[in-house]
């Protein structure tokens, strides 16, 4: 099958694995009465929303509202991909994005005359114009947290195919020590469909332990973003499909260059 993404495979999940949230009773209810809606949308695992895209703004804050106490709130909507708190006086005002544009409206309808910390809080759709031609790469630990979140923690899987050591080395010099390099291979399993990343670290320390531990950890990290990196989220009213997308992504979404650290 094609789409403007590519060539995929689609296929969807068992109703019980299509969300993880369905213990959170609050957000299955308002997610029970979207089914009828015709919100569709397609969330791409390589990247991270534009700058300008899916926006929100929490306006009438009371100075006691903490940053964690708007990312907990905006939450209970959906994955919240960044959350910027701005103190003005006696009253503050919050920009949050959401990964997924549904989130994003539903956080208006739900929120929107709520209270906080004893203020009325008015919350809106964040418009702006300048946009960013730059596409940033998704972290692997936000792509897991969108799997997570949408797919269910047991309808997906992953595993590490192989690890091999490229180089291992003594370093002379000022920061003598040592230095290796690994390629790892994960394959990522969701329904039907299996999709493998490929990617390589490598690190310098002064202890052999620490270098062969956390280099191992980061090429099996990357590899994981590489694999994930070939799957799309798709959200048609209150289903939930995955997409194997065939490349339409750049190089660097498998793995090239590396992260810097595990889980990052």
């Amino acid at each position: 099958m094609n789409s403007r993404f590519g060539s995929f495979e689609r296929y969807s999940l068992p109703p019980t694995l299509s969300r993880s949230v369905a213990n959170e009773a609050s957000y299955s209810a308002s997610r029970a009465s979207e089914q009828t809606m015709t919100d569709s949308e397609v969330i791409l695992l390589f990247r991270r929303p534009a700058s300008n895209a899916n926006l929100v703004q929490f306006i009438g804050l009371s100075p006691a509202t903490t940053h964690e106490k708007i990312t907990a709130l905006a939450a209970a909507c959906g994955p919240v991909s960044h959350v910027w708190l701005h103190a003005a006086g006696t009253s503050s005002w919050a920009n949050v994005q959401f990964y997924s544009t549904i989130d994003c409206k539903h956080c208006i309808r739900e929120l929107n005359g709520c209270t906080l910390d004893q203020r009325r809080v008015e919350v809106h759709r964040l418009q702006l114009s300048s946009t960013s031609a730059i596409v940033h790469p998704m972290r692997v630990a936000h792509a897991v947290v969108l799997m997570n979140r949408f797919v269910g923690p047991t309808g997906w899987s992953s595993s590490v195919e192989s690890m091999t050591r490229e180089f291992f080395r003594a370093v002379d010099g000022p920061e003598s020590g040592f230095q290796a390099r690994y390629k790892a291979s994960v394959v990522v399993q969701c329904g039907s469909a299996s999709v493998r990343g490929e990617s390589s670290a490598t690190r310098t320390s002064s202890t052999m332990a620490e270098v062969l531990g956390f280099v191992q950890k980061v090429a099996a990290s990357n590899a994981l973003r590489a694999a994930l990196a070939q799957l799309a989220i798709a959200r048609v009213g209150g289903q939930v499909l995955v997409e194997v997308i065939e490349d339409p992504m750049p190089k660097w979404s498998h793995g090239d260059p590396p992260e810097v650290a595990p889980g990052g």
